[in-house]
C-alpha cells in the first residue's frame, strides 16, 4: 500500500495546481498527465491518459526518458492517492506552471528550511 510522503506546503500547492489543471482540461481531477519541457522551460507537449487514473506508462517513461525537463501527475487506486514528480523544473518555472509565487515557509517542515527542488517525487 503506497504512503503519503508529502510534508511541506510546496508540495501541497503543486498537488492542488496539478487536480485543479486535469479538471479545467478534462472535466475530471483525476487524469494523470504529463508535461514535456525544454530546458529552458518551455511547455511543448502535454499528454493526459485515455481514462480516469490511467495512464500508459510505457509512453510516459519514453517521454521523460527523451526530454531534459518534465512534471508527472498520477492519480490512483481509487483515487486515494496521487504521485507527483518532476524534473529539472527550476523554481521559476514551476511558479509560472502554478500561477503562484511561493513563500519562503513554503520550503519549511520542522523547522528546517530547504531550498526548492528542482527535481521531485511525492505522494499524496
Amino acid at each position: 500500500m503506497p504512503r503519503a510522503t508529502c510534508r511541506y506546503p510546496f508540495e501541497w500547492k503543486i498537488f492542488h495546481w496539478a487536480k485543479t489543471f486535469s479538471s479545467n482540461l478534462t472535466g475530471e481531477c483525476h487524469y494523470a498527465f504529463v508535461v514535456v519541457l525544454t530546458e529552458g522551460g518551455v511547455t511543448r507537449k502535454i499528454i493526459f491518459g485515455d481514462r480516469p487514473e490511467e495512464i500508459d506508462r510505457s509512453e510516459v517513461e519514453a517521454l521523460q526518458q527523451g526530454a531534459p525537463s518534465w512534471f508527472f501527475h498520477h492519480p490512483f487506486e481509487g483515487p486515494e492517492y496521487t504521485y507527483v514528480e518532476w524534473q529539472n523544473i527550476d523554481r521559476g518555472t514551476m511558479e509560472r506552471l502554478i500561477g503562484k509565487s511561493f513563500e519562503p515557509h513554503d520550503f519549511v517542515c520542522e523547522g528546517q528550511p530547504i531550498e526548492f527542488p528542482t527535481t521531485w517525487g511525492v505522494m499524496f
